[in-house]
């Protein structure tokens, strides 16, 4: 049992850690170009492998759900986190603070789509009708 449960809890603690430690390292250790969208990259990875970890060793199925929609929006950041450091490092210089702001309003959206119901299904646990009110 002990050793079930150590085999199990290892890799998450040793997953969770080097995140963790590499989220921190690029938060504080910006000097590379492309600072901003490079430390949302480096920490949307970090929370994305914690989630994933976490997800798998979840037994209920509300926190695996919880996990994945983690995991997803997760997903979404990095992608256009990645997209907005390429050009960055490129040096393109034609994306104006509009045309940024405009490449993180589907990642916005798509957030607030994820987790819009399972916000819902969080506060209204059950739903029901008063037929004297009617």
């Amino acid at each position: 049992m002990a050793g079930e449960l150590l085999n199990q809890t290892l890799p998450l603690l040793v997953t969770s850690f080097l995140a963790v430690a590499i989220g921190v390292y690029a938060l504080y250790r910006r000097l590379f170009s492309g600072k901003t969208s490079g430390t949302a990259l480096v920490l949307a990875t970090s929370v994305w492998s914690i989630s994933y970890t976490m997800g798998m060793v979840s037994t209920e199925l509300q926190y695996k759900s919880f996990w994945f929609l983690t995991k997803v929006a997760c997903d979404t950041l990095a992608s256009t986190s990645l997209l907005l450091y390429v050009m960055d490092f490129l040096k393109t210089k034609e994306l104006d603070l509009k045309r940024k702001l405009l490449l993180w309003l589907p990642l916005l959206f798509a957030l607030a789509f994820l987790f819009t119901n399972y916000l819902h299904q969080m506060v209204f646990t059950s739903m029901r009708v008063d037929p004297r009110n009617a």
